[in-house]
């Protein structure tokens, strides 16, 4: 934390305003050497303008540095939450563990425990857009209190016995979850996350997968509970939506055809610039500096048609 220099500053401004006090009633010889050039009337009275003024603004000052001081911790800690609004979607596994380790080093100043209520209200209060959703300390701060990192099996299983390791009612009615092993594909590079239900092993509960949270290499889990009640370490079976997945997988290629097809017609200069991938369509955003002529979209469409024909493995 940073010393407080208000007293210190508000000491220097009142030695402004005695200085003013002793410029404009001083002796004679105080009074010579400032009136050599002007008046003694216009003399004195801008040195007791000046005097005000400079001991004014140094006390005004020395409140307003010593406010400054005070918020920029505060600020700091923005600035370091911030980086789980740049990085904790990101893919890339070591940025999710640098946001954690700084949310950590965070943890247990009374300020920042006060931001962080702040931002896990904002998060819930901003959550339920439209698009792919965004990870914010909100899921951060959850997955590092549960204190292990899911395990994703998506790859090779769509159902899986689990534990339910971590759970935490949110705002808006639903609940976070994190599971020890999630065959969730959660949201990222533009793809929606997976959909799917949550089953407490003996039936009695079944809640529905809303969204599954990239954090790093680690996941968190938006569910909401259609039936019974989910309760932290039980055994659930966690399900995804095969037709869903499926559909989803299909846009995916199709993202990677057309891509390459637009690359063919209109030159090598095409990029991706963003996209949507979900089971229901795709959006493939790219550059280029014009909009595409009918005979070119038909050239297109006609490229990617041929290309899923060939049915390549």
């Amino acid at each position: 934390m940073y010393p407080d220099l208000t007293p210190f500053l508000v000491g220097l401004g009142g030695a402004g305003l005695l200085l003013t006090v002793v410029l404009a009633v001083g002796g004679p010889l105080t009074r010579r050497l400032a009136l050599r050039q002007v008046s003694r009337r216009r003399a004195e009275a801008a040195l007791v303008v000046a005097g005000s003024v400079l001991g004014t603004a140094i006390i005004v000052g020395s409140l307003v540095v010593g406010d400054t001081l005070d918020q920029s911790f505060k600020q700091s800690a923005y600035r370091e939450l911030g980086v789980v609004d740049e990085v904790v979607s990101s893919p890339d596994p070591a940025k999710g563990q640098e946001a954690a380790r700084r949310l950590e080093r965070l943890r247990g100043d009374p300020a920042v425990d006060g931001l962080l209520t702040v931002r896990r209200h904002d998060a819930a209060v901003v959550k339920g857009g439209k698009g792919e959703p965004r990870a914010t300390v909100l899921e951060l701060d959850f997955a590092a209190a549960a204190g292990f990192e899911s395990e994703f099996v998506g790859y090779a299983k769509l159902d899986v016995l689990t534990q339910l390791g971590a759970l935490e009612e949110l705002d808006d009615g639903r609940f976070l979850a994190k599971l020890r092993e999630s065959p969730f594909y959660p949201a990222g590079g533009g793809q929606i996350s997976d959909a799917g239900v949550v089953e407490c092993e003996g039936g009695d509960c079944r809640a529905r997968v809303a969204e599954v949270f990239r954090l790093g290499d680690d996941q968190a889990v938006a569910v909401e509970v259609e039936r019974g009640e989910l309760r932290p370490g039980e055994r659930v079976v966690a399900r995804v939506d095969r037709d869903a997945r499926h559909a989803t997988e299909a846009n995916h290629t199709a993202t990677h055809l057309l891509h390459a097809a637009l690359r063919e017609r209109l030159g090598t200069h095409v990029r991706q610039a963003g996209s949507y991938v979900g089971p229901d369509k795709l959006r493939f955003d790219f550059t280029h500096g014009q909009a595409l002529s009918d005979e070119e979209l038909a050239e297109v469409e006609e490229q990617v048609n041929a290309w899923v024909l060939e049915n390549h493995p």
